[in-house]
């Protein structure tokens, strides 16, 4: 049964990355306070990802900042980058810091863990479909290798971008800029 639940979510993967690669994904974007949204996220995560063995904690420095974000699609970041830090930790309880920052007209979103990390030479390949870095990470029971290219054009999709970054004393940085949504003022 755990082959069939790993080939019908390779096929689903495909499915929906083959779907980003042809601009066949409608984004339905709407205002959202992002502070409250990720809030509300890590809450919920932080209780079910406990039991898998990863600490999440949520960093704000930023105010009620709205950005326009998809409720369906931007979700599967946010799973796909805490799925990566419980597949890729060390024994023990991994960390994963979530940091939120707010710097002119954009937001700063930033995914830390203390993994087992990237070497530099590798971390602008991670966005590629099917890419792994090494034979640790090619196990295809720890996932498709399409992840992270789901992310990039979920990411590029809402306006934003995403990379990846060296975490300070070990593990991978997963990074986004969104930016700020400002509304329209209308004419009186």
């Amino acid at each position: 049964m755990h082959t069939l639940s790993y080939m019908e979510k390779l096929v689903d993967s495909l499915f929906l990355f083959s779907k980003f690669e042809m601009g066949k994904i409608d984004f339905q974007l709407e205002p959202v306070c992002l502070q409250a949204y990720l809030l509300d996220w890590s809450t919920e995560t932080a209780a079910t990802v406990k039991n898998r063995g990863l600490s999440l904690s949520l960093e704000n420095d930023t105010g009620r900042t709205m950005v326009l974000l998809d409720r369906t699609q931007f979700p599967r970041v946010l799973d796909n980058l805490v799925e990566n830090s419980i597949k890729y930790k060390k024994e023990g309880v991994g960390h994963l810091r979530v940091t939120l920052r707010e710097d002119g007209a954009d937001i700063f979103l930033r995914f830390a863990d203390d993994g087992m990390g990237v070497g530099a030479d590798d971390l602008p390949h991670l966005f590629e479909s099917f890419y792994r870095t090494d034979p640790a990470r090619s196990h295809v029971s720890k996932g498709s290798g399409l992840g992270l290219a789901i992310a990039k054009q979920i990411l590029s999709g809402i306006g934003g971008n995403i990379w990846a970054e060296e975490t300070p004393g070990g593990g991978l940085t997963i990074a986004m800029r969104l930016p700020k949504w400002q509304p329209k003022e209308t004419a009186t």
